[in-house]
C-alpha cells in the first residue's frame, strides 16, 4: 500500500537521504512571496482517497505507472483545466485536459487529441521524461516540484540545470510563480 495523505507539518531540515520509494521530507521553499510546504510525502504511490471525477480510473493507471499519487495526478488535471478533457487554449495550441501545447505533443505516443485516455497517455509520457530530468534533486518532493514547474513551461533546459535550482525560482510571471502551489493546495485538498 502506498504512502496516504496525512497532516503536514514544517520540516525545514529536510532529508536528501530518503529514497524515492520511500518518500521524503523536502523543504520549504519558497515561491514568489509564497511560502509552500514542501515537507511530508507528498505526491508519491497514495493508494487511497474518494472519488474525484470520472477520469480517476485513468488517474490511478497513470499515477502507478509514474509512481506518483493518483491525487497528485488529478489535481495537476483540474488545475490545467479543472479536468475538461476538451479544454482548449483560445490564446495557444494548448489541447485536452492536460493543456498540451502541440509543438510539445509526443507525437511518438500518439496525435493531438481531446480523447481523455489518449491525451493523458501523452501527459504520462512528458512528466516522465520531466521526472527522470530531475531525479537529482536533493528530495523527492524538490524532483516532484521541478518536474511540474517543467511541464507548466515547457521547458527545454536540461535536467541537471533544473536539479540544481530550488523549486520557485525559476517562476516568472505569476501563473508561472502560482502552478505548483496550486497543485500542491489541490492535491492536499483531494486527500482530506
Amino acid at each position: 500500500m502506498g504512502i496516504l495523505c496525512r497532516n503536514i507539518t514544517v520540516n525545514l531540515s529536510g532529508d536528501s537521504t530518503s529514497s524515492l520509494n520511500n518518500g521524503g521530507s523536502g523543504t520549504v521553499s519558497s515561491f514568489g512571496n509564497q511560502v509552500l510546504d514542501m515537507s511530508g510525502n507528498w505526491g508519491w504511490k497514495g493508494e487511497g482517497g474518494r472519488t474525484l471525477s470520472s477520469y480517476d480510473s485513468i488517474f490511478k493507471a497513470t499515477a502507478k505507472r509514474l509512481g506518483l499519487d493518483w491525487r497528485l495526478v488529478a489535481a495537476q488535471a483540474f488545475v490545467e483545466s479543472k479536468m475538461n478533457p476538451y479544454a482548449k487554449n483560445p490564446s495557444s495550441s494548448a489541447l485536452s485536459m492536460w493543456q498540451i501545447i502541440q509543438r510539445y505533443w509526443p507525437t511518438s505516443v500518439c496525435q493531438p487529441t481531446t480523447d481523455p485516455k489518449q491525451s493523458t497517455l501523452a501527459y504520462e509520457s512528458i512528466m516522465r521524461t520531466h521526472l527522470n530530468e530531475c531525479k537529482n534533486a536533493k528530495t523527492d518532493n524538490d524532483r516532484i516540484a521541478m518536474a511540474l514547474q517543467k511541464y507548466h513551461d515547457g521547458s527545454s533546459t536540461t535536467g541537471n540545470e533544473w536539479a540544481k535550482r530550488k523549486p520557485g525560482k525559476y517562476g516568472r510571471t505569476q501563473e508561472a510563480i502560482q502552478y505548483v502551489p496550486k497543485i500542491i493546495r489541490k492535491y492536499r485538498e483531494y486527500c482530506r
